[in-house]
């Protein structure tokens, strides 16, 4: 047996001691288990769901190991795991009244990840155990994580609250013929925020003739909406009984595939600018680099926890308020007060990113060169003058939704960029319409702390 993509893909038969069993193949070398309780992860069980919604356990009853690689096996089961070019109508349905199940009973499920789907032979599905596949996709190498997991899961909304999402990038897959978000970017930070931004196409752009029931749940998952579950199950239903699209002639289709055309040039221009204002910007940081890292070693960290938190004392709505003003003020210290670090990690990195080279910028022109975006769009949004970058957010709606749920909506401008290595005229900026929805938790210190965000954004200039 080889470690080939084919072999994960596939359920082993085994046959031990005379007895028959499948095996589900880790892919891992038995040493990364020496560090885990594997008959922790041998005790749950994965689950047989049928099409009525009823379900029984399948349980793991030993471990092998074949040419140093790690396999589970229980009872004998054929079927073959999830594959996205195999995915159609039927298929989905099944799977999302699994989601509805998953969601209903509050399950640990943590996303997701399509190794540990199986459509067996008989017509039923099934789950394998949730601990045992959370550990193998954790130690799984990047390649296989950017087959089974990044292409279907939200960067912000882990576990339950991505299912929505999920659903909708399966089902635009199928009836789109291609994932909605193809190619995705393969460096973490591009991937993220090309994930964060709803698809550059509108649904009805993006599948020519889509029914509007379809295509308004759709834009609703992508946006980030809850509760959906249900309504996808009767949008299914249409989808079976009626068909997903509309009959077209040809002069409509044209006319949509014009305009999908000219959105997805100008996506892809805006894509271009952000990838060739990275590049530009990393001249900056690598000259900054040594400055920061000298400032930081000697003094940062130990003060830093030595300090109580600056928004020790303030309100769960001060918190919000001070960490939306530290963009324009880009001040890092106050953000990372504010929020968790692994959920502000994105933020936190560009505000530092942008002070870094604002000041060498200073120290070697005598100005930053960045615009604050909220004065900026106070003042009118006046023209840029050359030489000049807009950055931070602006119009900032904050909305309590409970003792300490809040919903922020605001405009996000960043710098743009252009092709022409030649020009010296005034860049436009680049803005995102944003919605966070915030959740925040007292800490020991008696500090709130931003632990939860669900982040939705839609490109100003598609407008």
């Amino acid at each position: 047996m080889t470690t080939t993509e084919q072999n994960i893909n596939d359920l082993i038969p085994l046959t031990i001691e005379g007895k028959d069993y499948t095996g589900i193949f880790s892919g891992l070398s038995s040493r990364i288990f020496r560090s885990v309780d594997i008959s922790a992860l041998q005790n749950e069980p994965g689950w047989i769901y049928d099409s009525e919604g009823r379900m029984e356990p399948w349980k793991l009853e030993g471990m092998t190991e074949e040419k140093g690689s790690m396999i589970f096996y229980g009872p004998p089961l054929k079927g073959r795991e999830f594959s996205a070019e195999d995915l159609d109508r039927e298929k989905l349905e099944k799977m999302i009244r699994i989601f509805q199940s998953l969601r209903d009973k509050n399950s640990p499920y943590q996303g997701f990840y399509s190794r540990g789907w199986v459509f067996l032979e008989d017509g039923r599905i099934l789950l394998l155990p949730n601990s045992l596949m959370e550990f193998i996709r954790k130690s799984d190498n990047e390649q296989t994580r950017m087959n089974h997991w990044y292409p279907f899961n939200h960067p912000d909304r882990s576990g339950l609250e991505g299912l929505e999402f999920t659903t909708a990038l399966l089902a635009a897959s199928i009836l789109r013929g291609s994932h909605p978000y193809a190619p995705l970017e393969s460096e973490e930070d591009n991937r993220n925020e090309q994930l964060r931004r709803v698809p550059a196409l509108s649904p009805d752009l993006m599948i020519p003739g889509l029914k509007e029931e379809i295509a308004d749940v759709l834009t609703l998952s992508f946006k980030g909406e809850q509760g959906l579950l249900k309504k996808w199950i009767k949008v299914m239903e249409l989808w079976k009984i009626e068909g997903a699209l509309n009959p077209l002639k040809d002069e409509e289709r044209q006319s949509i595939e014009a305009r999908a055309s000219q959105l997805t040039q100008r996506g892809e221009i805006n894509q271009k600018r952000r990838q060739i204002w990275r590049r530009k910007s990393t001249v900056y940081m690598i000259s900054a680099a040594v400055i920061i890292l000298i400032g930081v070693m000697i003094s940062t960290p130990i003060k830093k926890s030595m300090e109580p938190p600056m928004t020790l004392g303030m309100a769960p709505l001060e918190v919000v308020e001070a960490y939306y003003a530290g963009f324009n003020s880009m001040d890092q210290e106050l953000m990372e007060d504010c929020i968790d670090k692994k959920i502000g990690k994105g933020d936190l990195n560009e505000v530092m990113n942008f002070f870094v080279t604002s000041r060498v910028r200073l120290g070697y022109e005598g100005k930053t060169g960045v615009i604050n975006a909220g004065e900026w769009v106070d003042s009118g949004r006046p023209a840029l003058e050359a030489g000049t970058s807009l950055y931070g957010v602006a119009l900032v709606d904050i909305q309590k939704m409970g003792d300490s749920r809040f919903r922020v909506d605001y405009e996000k401008w960043m710098p743009g960029s252009s092709e022409d290595i030649e020009n010296t005229g005034p860049i436009p900026p680049v803005g995102y319409l944003v919605r966070d929805l915030l959740t925040l938790e007292e800490q020991k210190k008696g500090n709130w702390l931003i632990v939860g965000m669900e982040r939705s954004l839609k490109d100003l200039g598609d407008d």
